[in-house]
């Protein structure tokens, strides 16, 4: 018998099954969701906009939506979505690096960095003062960067390379004082800090403080950035004090092949080429000579008439000779037949062979009568005679024209040269 208590059993198990049923049903929002993340995104997109007309502002919403309108490639108005977002919500932070992304997205270079400013208010992190940093540079926004580089310092987030970057810009905007009192309040000159003080220095008409500066800098740094001081200070004027630098390291300088090259440099420069050679020479001698400073000892032999020196090297090298640039070449064969040393001569033509002669006609002439051919030298002035563009050549080539016998071709010459002298040199 069914009572009314069954009855009422029965009623409130249907509800019961009816409120079940409600509860698995999605709501929009579920529903809108749902869409989404099956990727579809044009049912998706009616849900959210509707949802968003509707009043709903709220950040899952608003991400959902942007997110959608990227994938249908609708870049401005994703932008514009957050952009609004942003009005209401300005310290939304993971919001304004997300428009940050979309100005990218969008190259829109100038709105990226403004939206990268608002977010440095406050107590910024390294990589965005770093980022912003890099974005004034690609504008050529000096002032800002220099800006932007003195709260990486204030933060405590500078390096090396920081210091050495506002120290430049600084010295672009004409504050060389400035740049260069920065740099001397650091405990520690290194990365190429002191070189930068040192050049700061001279910009700003303080010689004596930017020698002390290389000169202090020297006993802490390598031999290559000492080397580097040393070419700065003589590059700008004061070649003295560089030498006097130099000379004060001693065995350090003969030691490196960097700091004997510009102690070397820096006398020639001076016009000193005869210490410059005699220590260079010495070296040799000891056969402690670096090769890379073999040119600069050959040509220093040459310019202080030591062809002895120079043809010995040539016979008995140091270093290998078949790296020696064309004119010192010349030179040396020049000195070798001066010196009447046809072994040295030999030796060169076997290493350059006959482009040691090639275009210098001249040479080849005396080379050719060095080794007494004739028939060669004869060539070679013919060579010369046609080459001739000046008549102090051709008048050279007359007197040589002379020395084989030729005396027609001599006198020849020797009119067109306009030269009595020669004619007089020729006839008697």
């Amino acid at each position: 018998m069914i009572t009314a208590r069954h009855r009422t059993i029965a009623v409130c198990m249907g509800l019961a099954a009816l409120g079940a049923g409600w509860a698995v049903i999605p709501r929009p929002r579920e529903l809108a969701l749902m869409r989404l993340r099956d990727k579809q995104f044009d049912r998706a997109l009616f849900d959210y906009e509707a949802r968003y007309k509707s009043g709903d502002r709220s950040a899952p919403t608003i991400g959902a939506l942007t997110d959608i309108y990227l994938q249908h490639g609708d870049v401005p108005k994703a932008i514009a979505l957050i952009e609004e977002h942003l009005k209401r919500h300005p310290g939304d932070e993971p919001a304004r690096r997300r428009l940050g992304t979309y100005y990218q997205f969008a190259q829109q270079p100038l709105r990226y960095v403004e939206n990268l400013e608002l977010l440095l208010h406050g107590k910024p992190s390294e990589d965005d003062l770093r980022e912003l940093s890099r974005a004034y540079s690609f504008f050529h926004r000096p002032a800002d960067q220099v800006r932007t580089l003195r709260r990486l310092v204030d933060h405590g987030y500078a390096r090396p390379e920081d210091f050495l970057d506002l120290a430049n810009l600084l010295g672009a905007l004409g504050k060389t004082r400035e740049a260069a009192d920065m740099l001397t309040g650091r405990k520690e000159l290194s990365g190429g800090m002191a070189e930068m003080l040192v050049r700061l220095r001279l910009d700003a008409g303080q010689p004596e403080e930017a020698v002390a500066t290389a000169t202090r800098a020297a006993a802490a740094e390598d031999d290559s950035a000492t080397a580097r001081l040393i070419a700065v200070l003589a590059a700008r004027g004061q070649r003295k004090a560089a030498r006097e630098m130099v000379a004060a390291l001693g065995d350090r300088s003969l030691r490196s092949p960097e700091l004997l090259a510009q102690w070397t440099q820096i006398e020639t420069g001076l016009g000193e080429t005869a210490p410059a050679f005699a220590r260079l020479d010495a070296l040799a001698a000891e056969r402690k000579l670096p090769c890379a400073l073999a040119e600069a000892w050959l040509e220093l032999a040459l310019r202080n008439q030591r062809r002895d020196r120079a043809i010995g090297a040539v016979v008995n090298p140091v270093c290998p000779m078949d790296k020696t640039p064309p004119w010192l070449a010349e030179g040396l064969l020049e000195a070798s037949i001066v010196e009447n040393r046809l072994d040295a001569a030999e030796k060169l033509r076997g290493i350059f062979g006959e482009r040691l002669v090639r275009g210098r006609p001249l040479l080849a002439f005396e080379w050719a009568m060095a080794r007494g051919d004739k028939t060669a030298a004869k060539t070679a002035l013919q060579a010369a005679g046609e080459q001739a563009s000046t008549d102090a050549v051709r008048e050279q080539v007359a007197g040589h024209y002379a020395r084989l016998g030729d005396l027609d071709q001599a006198l020849l010459l020797a009119e067109r040269a306009r030269s009595k002298q020669t004619l007089l040199d020729v006839y008697y």
